[in-house]
């Protein structure tokens, strides 16, 4: 025990020690919430869930544990006070860090109503004609919510070199990486659709948090696209010197 003791280099929190004990290094799904006995699950791990046809139609704006989810990982532990939104890249003046407490209280507040679909949507008809690959969505990979954040394009006005952008053509989205940080999530949307009045980072989902399976705490929402421009756990927004008109910066799919 003497050698040990030289080769000591700190002591485990007794706090730290009862939070291990709660999670499951083995199964990296151990921490993901609870959801709602009603959802019609396609897949568990990583869970990807519909919401049932007849509760669907029964508000305008979709409860949030009765929204549809789609995961293509575990769900990440973020704690909100360090959680940070990075914004940088070409024509940015100076990278600027935003905490979501800076966003509430700094910029003004914004509510869109919008649908979000999964691109997979209704696959498992697709697939009676012909095989495809993915999960075997039915109909209802499709919900409805009111969202509340702050417009996107605000940010670009106080940050950016708009003269250094006359020709840019998309914007790059990355987001937190999962179990993997090499390898996070992004996707890109034209810089047009940016500065949209109708794109905002939200914090807010039906007057409530976003839950973690939708976001928590920031998520891009840009009505009028596929869901895998909606991307969440929103930690960085990339201005890319050298993205082609045509090509889409994604590393997954269908988010």
């Amino acid at each position: 025990m003497e050698i040990l003791e030289t080769l000591r280099i700190g002591n485990l929190d007794p706090k730290d020690a009862d939070e291990m004990k709660k999670t499951d290094s083995s199964n990296p799904f151990s921490t993901d919430p609870i959801r709602h006995p009603a959802l019609i699950v396609n897949n568990e791990k990583p869970f990807n869930a519909e919401t049932p046809p007849l509760l669907l139609v029964d508000h305008f704006c979709t409860p949030n544990e009765l929204f549809f989810v789609r995961n293509h990982l575990p769900v990440p532990q973020i704690d909100v006070e360090d959680h940070r939104l990075l914004i940088e890249g070409i024509g940015v003046k100076q990278p600027i860090e935003l905490s979501v407490d800076d966003l509430k209280k700094n910029y003004q507040a914004v509510s869109v109503t919008s649908v979000i679909q999964c691109a997979g949507n209704r696959r498992a008809d697709m697939n009676k004609y012909k095989k495809v690959q993915g999960l075997m969505w039915e109909g209802t990979a499709i919900s409805n919510a009111k969202w509340t954040g702050v417009r996107l394009r605000v940010q670009f006005y106080y940050i950016i070199n708009f003269s250094v952008l006359t020709s840019l053509i998309s914007l790059m989205f990355i987001i937190l990486g999962f179990a993997d940080f090499s390898q996070p999530y992004g996707a890109s949307i034209p810089f047009e659709k940016a500065i949209s009045p109708e794109t905002i980072i939200a914090y807010s989902m039906n007057d409530e948090d976003i839950p973690s399976d939708h976001g928590f705490p920031l998520r891009c929402v840009v009505p009028g696209e596929h869901m895998w421009a909606w991307t969440l756990f929103r930690s960085t927004i990339n201005i890319p010197e050298n993205v082609d008109k045509f090509e889409l910066v994604v590393k997954a799919t269908d988010r």
